[in-house]
């Protein structure tokens, strides 16, 4: 038995494709005008093989086999290739007995020494494990490295190697390998000189990626393409299992996001513009697979929508026994109107979770669930539709007995407004009393009545704000406040604004009446000084 394929594409433009059925491992392929299938390997071959062409156009095939037939069997993952003119077989890894090596994904750096990851996975007793093994011939000889040894690892896999010879690796874990729900999807590369990976997102449902691929652009920035599943009730014609590709992009340690609703089973490619094209099997909405069609796509990658950035202007202050935590908004949303925050805390950087999350104009935040002489690190990331953004960098915050919270910033001081045509600017001091601020929130209503949401939100030290966005001969009201963890000061109210196209020319007509009223009234004096002379 056997399933799974895989392609690639010669400099020629020659297809080669690689399969898997009862007969072993196979490959088709059009390099003479028309289609030739050879079998490659016809031992006992399990599923998911993985193709790539190197620069010498030589194909190289990974996938496993059991030599030894089914049951508590030992597995090989091994490596086909025609580089030497002939097709030969070697073993690249032989894992314990009773191991399988549950998805392969092989590619070809530009020295044409091949990659392979492949998922270790292990059933013995009943307990379910999966760990992420690279091996590589770099060295002149197949040489291994464990990438994942949480255990939690499942069986797809994707692969590549960027234009600098680096590796991106994506795959999945579960906290339930043997249902395989609640997944992390996670990214790892070794480009920065050694092996790091980061989670890219938490799936609720079904979490195998029925069908993922990794791609880099021209600068390098990865790619990837996974299926999120929704479960629906297998008693209900209504309430079906929903499949979506989601596709993100790595750009400035952001991912962006895009999603192919009713989708499953995606590949994708990227030529020199950074276009990208995907293929995938799309369905009906309630019918699903029964109406199924391959489907093809295209975008350019700078079009993609966004998580939000880091929130800005993060602080934390320790008391006694509680911790206050401010931000402001980040510098960009992504595209999308952000949500909500989400408010992480642990005993070290590196390791926190989520204790809470507020709503979009909450910029503040007290945890009152700490020990005093504790290490508590908090950071916090802004959501959108996209999921949860950039987190800030993590803060440290030592709550002690003889610690306090400053208390919130008193009012502003003395508010100036000045107008001109399409623009109204305020100007104030900081204020003199209460806590410092943390930042500063603009409110605006063309009624005398303070709206419940900001219109600007700046930093602490700012004094000034200028308001394009208004129109000439309406009124305005605007509110200052300033706020920090502890809550926000009182309002100080500009009173009623109204920018007037022709302010500053009335200005400068009024000082030129006044100037020409002085002259005449200094003449007439002259003149009539003479007159009596």
């Amino acid at each position: 038995f056997g399933s799974g394929h895989s392609i690639a594409v010669d400099s020629m433009g020659k297809t080669y494709i690689t399969y898997t059925n009862s007969g072993g491992v196979k490959l088709a392929t059009n390099t003479d005008g028309s289609w030739v299938n050879t079998t490659i390997d016809s031992a006992n071959v399990y599923s998911n093989p993985s193709i790539a062409v190197d620069h010498n156009d030589k194909v190289h095939i990974s996938y496993f086999r059991y030599p030894t037939g089914l049951g508590i069997y030992e597995t090989y993952v091994v490596q086909a290739t025609n580089a030497g003119g002939t097709w030969t077989n070697e073993t690249v890894a032989s894992l314990p007995l009773g191991n399988v090596a549950l998805g392969t994904a092989i590619a070809v750096d530009s020295s044409n020494h091949v990659i392979i990851a492949f998922v270790n996975y292990s059933a013995i007793s009943g307990s379910l494990s999966g760990n992420v093994t690279i091996a590589s011939n770099a060295a002149g000889s197949w040489q291994t490295t464990l990438l994942d040894t949480s255990g939690a690892a499942l069986g797809a896999i994707a692969l590549t190697v960027d234009h600098n010879n680096y590796d991106h690796v994506l795959y999945m874990t579960s906290t339930n390998l043997t249902n395989q729900l609640n997944g992390t999807l996670k990214y790892a590369t070794n480009s920065g000189g050694t092996w790091t990976n980061r989670n890219v997102i938490d799936l609720i449902g079904y979490a195998y990626l029925y069908g993922a691929h990794v791609v880099v652009d021209n600068s390098n920035n990865p790619t990837i393409c996974y299926v999120n599943v929704t479960l629906g009730d297998p008693s209900s014609s209504t309430n079906v299992t929903y499949f979506q590709t989601n596709i993100l992009t790595l750009n400035a340690n952001i991912w962006n996001a895009t999603a192919i609703p009713f989708s499953l089973f995606p590949s994708m490619a990227i030529d020199s513009n950074n276009d990208l094209y995907v293929v995938y099997l799309g369905y009906s909405t309630l019918n699903q697979f029964n109406d199924s069609a391959l489907n093809y796509a295209m975008t350019d990658l700078a079009t993609l929508d966004t998580v939000a950035s880091e929130p800005t202007n993060f602080s934390v202050s320790a008391g006694n026994a509680q911790v206050a935590l401010a931000w402001s908004p980040p510098t960009s949303d992504g595209g999308q109107t952000i949500s909500g925050y989400k408010l992480y805390r642990g005993s070290s950087a590196s390791s926190t979770t989520e204790i809470s999350s507020v709503s979009a104009n909450t910029f503040s935040y007290l945890d009152t669930s700490v020990t005093n002489d504790g290490d508590y690190y908090y950071m916090v990331a802004a959501v959108n539709s996209l999921g949860v953004g950039t987190a800030t960098d993590p803060l440290l915050a030592q709550p002690s007995a003889s610690s306090s919270i400053n208390s919130a910033p008193g009012p502003v001081t003395n508010v100036n407004v000045q107008t001109d045509d399409g623009k109204v600017t305020l100007n104030w001091s900081s204020p003199t009393t209460g806590g410092p601020s943390d930042y500063v929130l603009i409110y605006r209503s063309t009624s005398n009545v303070q709206p419940s949401t900001p219109m600007g939100n700046l930093s602490g030290t700012t004094v000034q704000y200028e308001d394009t966005n208004v129109s000439n001969g309406v009124n305005y009201y605007y509110w200052i406040v300033p706020s920090n963890s502890i809550g926000n000061g009182a309002a100080t109210s500009s009173g009623v604004v109204t920018p007037n196209a022709k302010s500053s020319d009335i200005s400068v007509m009024i000082a030129i009446i006044v100037i020409i009223v002085i002259i005449m009234i200094a003449v007439a004096f002259i003149i009539m000084r003479r007159r009596k002379k």
